[in-house]
C-alpha cells in the first residue's frame, strides 16, 4: 500500500493560496497516477483566524474529485518538521505501507528530504520525485535547513519519541501547545 503526503504552505485565509493550490494539484496527480490508498494532507493552523492548512487542502482535494473517505487531514503540525512528526503519529496506525510519496515545493525538497529520514528513519521508503515547480526563498531554505539539522543533531534517524519530546521542550512554535 502507498500513501501520498502533501505538505501544507501558510495561508492568509481561508481561500487556498496558488502555491498550495499547486502542491495540490501535483499530490492529487500522484494520488490519481498511482492509485494510491490515501492522500494525507498535514498543516495544522499556521495563521490566527484560518482554517487548518489541511482542512483547506481537505475542501480542494474534494472539489477535485478525491473521494473523501480516501482523504486523512493531520492538523497539529506549524512547520515542516511538525508535518513528519504528527504525519509519522497516523502513518504508525496504518499497515503495510510500502512507500510514502511525498510532496511539496521544489525549492523545499532537499529540508523535506532531510526531515523525512530524521522522522521516519530507515523503516519507511519515500519518494521525493513529485514538487510543485515555483520560485522559493533559497535564502529562507538554507536557514531552516542549518535550523532542522541543529535541532536533530543529538537524535538517532526514526527516534520518534525523542524528537516530539525535544520537539515540545525546545521548538518555538511549538513550546505554546505543550
Amino acid at each position: 500500500m502507498n500513501i501520498v503526503l502533501i505538505l501544507g504552505f501558510k495561508q492568509s485565509s481561508n481561500h487556498i493560496n496558488d502555491e498550495l493550490k499547486g502542491r495540490m494539484d501535483t499530490g492529487i496527480n500522484q494520488f490519481h497516477e498511482l492509485k494510491s490508498s490515501f492522500l494525507l494532507l498535514s498543516g495544522g493552523i499556521t495563521t490566527p483566524y484560518c482554517l487548518p492548512e489541511c482542512e483547506i487542502m481537505n475542501q480542494y482535494a474534494i472539489k477535485s474529485g478525491v473521494d473523501p473517505n480516501k482523504i486523512i487531514c493531520e492538523n497539529k503540525s506549524l512547520d515542516t518538521i511538525g508535518n513528519f512528526v504528527f504525519s509519522r503519529e497516523i502513518i504508525d496506525l496504518l499497515y503495510d505501507i510500502d512507500m510514502i510519496f511525498c510532496v511539496s515545493s521544489c525549492y523545499h525538497i532537499e529540508r523535506m528530504k532531510y526531515i523525512f529520514q530524521k522522522c521516519y528513519g530507515q523503516n519507511f521508503l519515500g519518494d521525493f520525485n513529485s514538487c510543485y515547480k515555483i520560485q522559493g526563498d533559497t535564502i529562507h531554505e538554507k536557514r531552516s535547513l542549518n535550523q532542522a539539522i541543529k535541532f536533530f543533531s543529538d537524535i538517532n534517524d526514526g527516534d520518534i519519541k525523542t524528537i516530539k519530546k525535544k520537539l515540545f521542550i525546545t521548538h518555538p512554535l511549538y513550546l505554546k501547545k505543550s
